[in-house]
């Protein structure tokens, strides 16, 4: 696997781990997420490109500046993968979310929800046009997943995230107010531990070790 790591979901329950990598060469960058599956099989989620063509639309140029426009999370229990893609539209930003089954990766249920104005930021440079989302992904206790937004009034954080509670074959609901600390971390593994090690890879010799940093950092669920 040739790249940087630069998200790690380890389910040991499960015997499989997640990887977000960040891979580039001359002519461009891209993230590609990986599961590595106990029987020694690699599985590709998914291929995003750093950056993205711009859309036309209304007769201006539409540029996707969005900082993370997919996610792959595995649930607390590590049953189910949760995976979003967020897309630009000439009718805005839409998100793609699907449930997966971790074992064969087949497609458990799907939704396509397009987002308000107060979940996407978005400015004007003479022809063009920038749009960027504040995203907050994340299972909470119940094995429910969290599709939130930072709420933006005129581009502004409102210091609120709105969104919708989902899961597998559910009909979703609207996110109740919820504290920051309900969306980090966003799983029940990350590539921080309690005591502040966490997962560190190089991209010159392709190996991962783990790093030790001082204090601790915060653990699963609402607190």
């Amino acid at each position: 696997m040739k790249g940087q790591v630069q998200k790690l979901f380890y389910m040991r329950d499960r015997d499989y781990v997640i990887t977000k990598t960040l891979q580039k060469n001359e002519a461009s960058e891209k993230h590609v997420y990986y599961q590595f599956l106990g029987n020694g099989k690699v599985r590709t989620l998914g291929t995003v490109p750093v950056k993205r063509a711009p859309i036309n639309c209304e007769g201006e140029s539409w540029i996707d500046e969005i900082n993370e426009v997919a996610a792959f999370i595995p649930s607390p229990d590590g049953s189910y993968i949760a995976s979003v893609r967020l897309n630009l539209t000439c009718e805005g930003v839409k998100a793609h979310v699907k449930f997966l089954n971790p074992d064969d990766g087949s497609i458990l249920s799907k939704e396509t929800i397009p987002l308000p104005l107060n979940m996407v930021g978005a400015w004007q440079d003479g022809n063009k046009k920038f749009f960027n989302t504040q995203n907050k992904f994340a299972w909470n206790e119940s094995g429910e997943f969290m599709l939130g937004f930072e709420e933006l009034k005129n581009n502004v954080v409102t210091n609120r995230v709105v969104g919708w509670l989902m899961g597998p074959e559910k009909d979703s609901t609207e996110l109740e107010n919820l504290d920051y600390s309900c969306f980090a971390p966003s799983t029940t593994s990350s590539y921080y531990s309690s005591n502040g090690k966490f997962i560190n890879s190089s991209t010159e010799n392709d190996n991962l070790s783990i790093v030790s940093q001082s204090g601790k950092v915060d653990i699963f669920g609402c607190h």
